[in-house]
């Protein structure tokens, strides 16, 4: 039986969506995934939409820290129970190492996006087997 394992994916930036687009078709697992340019945008769809198995949401978000975003997600009584990674450029993770603290505070993990296809294929399997193993096995 092939699964499909649903994200949702949060990306400002177009250039990055596009390899997030690319890396998913290459990263060899079954994801169905939805990808929205800002943090409102991922907050309407999980108000109308099935619920992702995983959320992954950049660093930098264009319309709201992510701080705040994962904020909306905790006052969410049945939101607040999905798994959620923050990544990020290695420049983006070092200017937001306040945010990283808190985070690792939370036991969230943070991961670094990279500068090329190959590095976001390889990051996007890092986030899958470390983040989403048993959903994966199953």
């Amino acid at each position: 039986m092939n699964l499909t394992y649903p994200l949702l994916l949060v990306e400002g930036n177009r250039t990055d969506r596009l390899l997030l687009q690319k890396a998913l078709s290459k990263c060899g697992y079954a994801f169905d995934a939805m990808i929205c340019a800002s943090a409102e945008e991922a907050l309407r769809y999980l108000e109308t939409s099935p619920l992702p198995s995983m959320i992954i949401a950049s660093v930098t978000l264009p319309d709201m820290e992510s701080e705040t975003f994962l904020h909306h997600l905790d006052l969410h009584p049945v939101w607040r129970s999905l798994p959620v990674v923050l990544w990020g450029r290695r420049h983006e993770l070092q200017a937001h190492s306040g945010h990283r603290q808190v985070l690792t505070g939370l036991s969230l993990p943070v991961v670094e996006k990279g500068e090329t296809l190959g590095e976001y294929i390889s990051g996007l399997s890092t986030l899958v087997n470390e983040c989403m193993p048993q959903r994966l096995s199953a």
